[in-house]
């Protein structure tokens, strides 16, 4: 039996990134909840559902930050804010420290300063925890959440500050558009409806490939769950599929005679390659995956087609 120890209804949640992919299904959730819930984003809201409870910052500024986040006073913050992209490149490092770990830190230290019962930050699975630390290359995303959650275990260890770090696997499924549309499975997707060849990098890396709901579901049992502050928890399905093997799997449910194209320049550029640890996660919080791969992209593959279709 997990210990519940947070009621959420009527907590004043503060959910930050709450435009993006994650936060605006986590924000939908929380307020079916009878959670108040109140958003942060550095862009404004596709729609005007948020009302007086939207507030547009960039969390890489302090006393932006400070200002905010002691007007709304919340019980409890969930940062899902950052910049998304496990691109390789230099031009990746500054938009990756300055969203990823600046704006995590300064809501670290703002946190401390306020009657938080609960921060959760954001983790990656190309930064590895532990004894895994330092055995492979990291992207400037991976790094800057590295970071993140090494501030993290500091805030707890010398401040006592609720922090529990998700360490997140690859998310996927229905609303990821927009930016986000150049990451595999959208990308594959949208492809193969208009008719064209996607062209695959590193098509042989394995992924632990993890859908929204299941994302959404794990957020949720981790802000209710009990005695779990100063964890790292793997929110992923434990299961590694190859690149190449889910491409083929978008191509079978959508029965198309299109073929990818493998770039295979880019194989030695792999991330991290492990499954998530979600024995640890579940005797922590009670939670598991419910939705396998093959039905999260038919899911997924459905939505694209309505979006096409409107």
């Amino acid at each position: 039996m997990i210990d519940k120890t947070l009621n959420l209804e009527r907590q004043r949640i503060l959910v930050t990134g709450v435009t993006g992919f994650i936060g605006s299904r986590i924000e939908k959730r929380l307020a079916q909840q009878g959670c108040e819930v109140f958003g942060i984003a550095r862009t404004p809201p596709a729609e005007p559902k948020h009302g007086n409870n939207y507030y547009q910052v960039d969390l890489s500024n302090l006393d932006d930050t400070r200002k905010i986040v002691k007007k709304i006073e919340p019980d409890i913050i969930l940062n899902c804010a950052g910049h998304p992209f496990g691109d390789r490149s230099i031009d990746m490092i500054i938009p990756a420290y300055k969203h990823n770990f600046v704006a995590s830190l300064n809501l670290l230290l703002v946190a401390s300063e306020i009657d938080c019962k609960r921060i959760i930050l954001p983790g990656s699975m190309e930064a590895p925890i532990g004894e895994q630390a330092g055995s492979q290359r990291l992207s400037p995303y991976a790094l800057s959440k590295w970071c993140a959650y090494e501030y993290g275990k500091l805030f707890y260890q010398l401040h006592q500050l609720p922090v529990i770090t998700l360490r997140m696997f690859m998310v996927y499924g229905p609303g990821q558009a927009g930016r986000h549309m150049k990451k595999l499975i959208p990308y594959t997707i949208s492809s193969f409806l208009q008719g064209s060849a996607p062209v695959i990098r590193s098509g042989k890396r394995q992924v632990d490939w993890i859908y929204i709901d299941d994302v959404v579901d794990a957020t949720i049992a981790a802000l209710e769950a009990g005695q779990i502050e100063g964890e790292c928890l793997d929110i992923g399905s434990g299961e590694y599929f190859q690149v190449s093997t889910v491409v083929e799997q978008i191509a079978q449910i959508m029965n198309t005679g299109i073929k990818p194209v493998y770039d295979n320049a880019h194989s030695g550029q792999e991330g991290y390659d492990m499954p998530a640890d979600t024995g640890t996660t579940c005797q922590k919080i009670g939670w598991k995956a419910r939705v396998d791969l093959k039905m999260g992209l038919k899911k997924t593959i459905e939505w694209h087609k309505r979006q096409l279709a409107a």
